[in-house]
């Protein structure tokens, strides 16, 4: 194969993949188990009033950690990246029928998505990175359009927290606290427990230094990676090789799918 057409057929797959990864995710949260789960979940959230759209999905996020537990095993394998069989799950839980799925940050992350989504809501999920010893470790979580504030904000379902500005309490996106470099973020329960405080403090000090992934892919658009300029010829260990901090990030398949932004 010459190069112009391994590139001509990498452009392709670029394309086509987001467009495929949508199309088999909504075929599967159609399908008529995930669907009466989502019926049930916005129906036991409209139960109740809510004054805005932070409220309601602080109550969302409480509930899908709560109804889940962070474990990363072969149970957690099994599903845990199916996010219409996670859904369910977290339903047939709060319902009493099974114990609580074995879910990480992604899974919940997703999870919280579909549930947000069913009520109208705007939101997308989002990588943030750091690097320790080398090897770059990332913690997925949610993104929500506040449509009363006209604002992003974050919800990480994790460690159950909202994170916002230590000065006025207003909740902060993830774009902000990337240009603040950590500074002048806390995070906040909402009256309601935390998970892992030790790692979502640690999340807070290190894990927003080098960049946001938007996972847009997951609505079969390109996704978008916000990076700092300072920190792009930083080294990394793929394996046993040292290589480049965007370089690797091509290796592990983000940049071919994405547009890139240095801040």
């Amino acid at each position: 194969m010459t190069m112009t057409n391994w590139i001509r057929r990498s452009n392709i797959y670029c394309w086509l993949w987001p467009k495929l990864s949508y199309a088999k995710q909504w075929v599967k949260i159609s399908l008529p188990p995930c669907r009466e789960a989502l019926k049930n979940i916005v129906q036991l959230f409209q139960s109740h009033a809510y004054g805005s759209d932070l409220d309601l999905t602080i109550q969302v996020r409480n509930w899908v950690n709560t109804h889940s537990v962070h474990l990363i095993d072969d149970e957690h394998d099994s599903y845990a990246f199916e996010v219409a069989k996670v859904v369910e799950k977290l339903w047939l839980r709060s319902a009493g029928k099974i114990q609580p799925p074995h879910l990480s940050c992604g899974p919940r992350a997703y999870a919280m998505k579909e549930i947000v989504d069913a009520f109208g809501i705007e939101s997308r999920i989002i990588d943030i990175f750091a690097i320790s010893d080398g090897f770059i470790r990332s913690h997925t979580l949610l993104e929500v359009y506040d449509r009363q504030q006209r604002r992003w904000f974050m919800q990480d379902p994790d460690f159950n927290v909202t994170y916002r500005n230590q000065i006025d309490g207003r909740p902060m996106s993830a774009l902000e606290v990337l240009q603040a470099d950590g500074r002048m973020v806390e995070y906040s329960v909402d009256g309601y427990l935390i998970e892992n405080e030790i790692n979502c403090v640690n999340t807070i000090a290190h894990l927003f230094e080098l960049g946001v992934l938007y996972r847009y892919s997951y609505r079969g658009r390109r996704s978008l990676l916000l990076w700092n300029k300072k920190e792009e010829n930083l080294i990394v260990k793929e394996s046993s090789i040292d290589c480049m901090v965007l370089d690797y990030l091509a290796m592990r398949d983000y940049r071919p799918r994405l547009d890139l932004f240095i801040l």
